[in-house]
């Protein structure tokens, strides 16, 4: 008998496509759960192959074994579980199939209905955890991490009401992680994890999705796709349609059309794009600049590819902000123009609705057409925090904080582990005036991330709020003594300074922000105004608005801007970008 433990080498190895890679790959070849093809190898000489020493090794099996295996087994395993009989190998369905065409040809009439999967227990609430890499190359993460991030965001396109999906940035921290399901499940608030495998070869790749109920980690479906690189987007679109149907929502007209398959895209262009994506998710100005090269590469790569051109709009609108390395009339002009190109080749895109109207917003002061915007990419991706939570700052600068309430907590919902989306809640529940609230998200994101800057100064400015100054200006000292250090930050520190009679340190940190007066006008201009120089500041607002700085929507509008409200050069400037007149509170 040759040993199971080890391939055998007496024939030709099978082609590669005859190939399993992995217990998830196996079991969803066999329609089974990961644990039940475990025990079947140890109780029924499942012929699984291993490599490395032990039974540690990677395992792998080959189609036509686990084939003659089940012809072997079937009367054995079938009766044992009625409900097994109800989903076989592909293969068994397609004997099962060609026995009903040849009744239906004798005139004898069979109809074969599948079971319905059981319907959900109330909303279902689902994570995509990253796809296993099964190339044995770390560099190729970026393509498992991308067709991950790709799968969310096709998910994130279904109806709303009976389905919530955890964002990217909540799910990536489990990349590799040994928490069983049952775990994961409950620090995410989730139902249902997907999980799968993505092995690449060559122009081809081979991925495995399996959906798991949390409670009782009950297998629910699980299939496996073989298929060109340019073919490859469209199986995000197949899962996301199986996924809707095995928990029973109904998709109208519009959802469905949103999940055709898209069109094919050239290899060389999807790799671009998806090492873009890996970039792009660094959230630093260097990686946002290598990002948009690659992002450019893809959209004269292939043209027509629509995300590219969202990912080219993702990169220009974020250098053109506050963490950023180009001033506003540099980046916004491109953004918007790729948005357009995105919008014009995929006109579903919801995530480049929400960022044209993100732009519309803060660099052309167009408050109906940004509104309009937001709420087209919500209707089109209703479960993504990309359109929830830009429309939520949106509302709060509009003073509709109520509104707002509702899509922060929506967009929170999508990424409760997102230290960008903790911080931007707590801004809103602090302009609500629930400081303990705030108090919680802020620091529940500082946990998560020490160093990201927006939890840092969110900290700061709350323990300036309760009157610990000292604390704060000690956090803030010590995230600015890099060589790069945050502009919020380094403003946040003057004020404090200004506040606390320490007005030397806080000249010496506006002239570090006067290094580089090409961005970040507005944060001079209100250290001008702490340190009393309301001239400079109103010169400084100015300059700020002839750049079209997109922080003038929060804060000329805002408490920092209160003192200037007398002047009648900022009541122009507020005119002049459309604010209606009066103080928000």
């Amino acid at each position: 008998m040759p040993d199971p433990a080890r391939p055998n080498t007496e024939h030709s190895e099978p082609p590669a496509e005859q190939r399993l890679d992995s217990w998830k790959e196996i079991a969803a070849y066999l329609r089974r759960g990961a644990r039940t093809v475990q025990r079947w190898e140890r109780e029924q000489g499942l012929p699984v192959h291993r490599l490395g020493a032990g039974g540690q090794g990677q395992v792998f099996a080959y189609k036509s074994e686990l084939d003659a295996w089940w012809r072997s087994r079937q009367s054995d395993l079938e009766p044992a579980s009625p409900a097994m009989r109800a989903s076989q190998p592909r293969r068994w369905l397609m004997v099962g199939a060609a026995a009903s065409v040849l009744i239906l040809a004798a005139g004898t009439y069979l109809v074969v209905r599948r079971a319905a999967p059981p319907a959900a227990e109330g909303p279902v609430a689902l994570a995509v955890l990253p796809f296993q890499n099964l190339s044995g190359d770390p560099d190729q993460d970026f393509f498992s991490d991308g067709l991950t991030e790709e799968m969310i965001t096709q998910l994130a396109r279904l109806p709303a009401d009976r389905l919530r999906v955890i964002a990217r940035s909540s799910v990536m921290p489990y990349k590799g992680s040994t928490k069983t399901t049952e775990q994961i499940g409950r620090e995410l608030g989730v139902t249902h994890v997907l999980e799968g495998t993505v092995r690449r070869e060559g122009d081809r790749a081979r991925i495995t999705a399996q959906l798991v109920r949390v409670k009782g980690q009950t297998h629910v479906w699980a299939e496996s796709f073989d298929r060109e690189l340019g073919g490859i987007l469209a199986i995000q679109n197949e899962v996301a349609q199986a996924v809707a149907r095995q928990i029973r929502l109904t998709l109208d007209a519009s959802s469905a059309a949103h999940l055709a398959s898209p069109r094919p895209v050239k290899p060389e262009a999807l790799m671009a794009y998806l090492k873009g994506r890996h970039f792009w998710n660094r959230f630093t100005a260097e990686a946002f600049a290598q990002a948009t090269e690659l992002f450019q590469r893809a959209t004269q790569l292939d043209p027509t590819f629509a995300r590219a051109w969202l990912g080219l709009s993702d990169c220009y609108r974020l250098r053109g902000s506050w963490w950023g390395d180009l001033p506003p009339k540099q980046a916004f002009p491109p953004a918007k123009q790729a948005a357009l190109e995105a919008l014009q080749r995929d006109p579903t895109l919801g995530e480049a609705h929400a960022g044209l109207g993100w732009i519309h917003f803060v660099f052309d002061w167009d408050w109906s057409q940004a509104e309009s915007e937001f709420k087209r990419g919500i209707q089109l991706t209703p479960n993504s925090r990309d359109t929830h939570g830009p429309y939520a700052n949106f509302l709060r600068c509009m003073v509709r904080v109520e509104e707002a309430r509702t899509h922060i907590e929506k967009s929170l919902a999508a990424d409760p582990l997102s230290p960008l989306e903790l911080g931007e809640a707590a801004l809103i529940y602090l302009y609500l005036g629930d400081t303990q609230r705030a108090g919680k998200l802020m620091q529940e994101a500082l946990e998560l991330d020490p160093e990201f800057p927006p939890s840092v100064w969110g900290v700061a400015a709350l323990r300036a709020l309760a009157g610990k100054q000292a604390e704060a200006i000690a956090a803030l000292e010590q995230a600015t003594r890099g060589p790069r250090p945050d502009r919020l930050s380094l403003t946040l520190l003057g004020s404090l300074y200004s506040r606390t009679g320490k007005t030397a340190e806080a000249r010496k940190v506006l002239q570090s922000l006067l290094r580089h007066p090409e961005v970040g006008q507005l944060q001079i201009a209100n250290l001008y105004l702490r340190l009393g120089d309301r001239q400079k500041a109103l010169e400084w607002h100015e300059r700020a608005f002839e750049e079209r700085d997109p922080q003038m929507v929060w804060y000329a509008w805002a408490e920092p801007a209160f003192p200037l409200w007398n002047e009648p050069r900022f009541q122009t400037l507020l005119r002049r970008m459309n604010f209606p007149p009066g103080k928000p509170r």
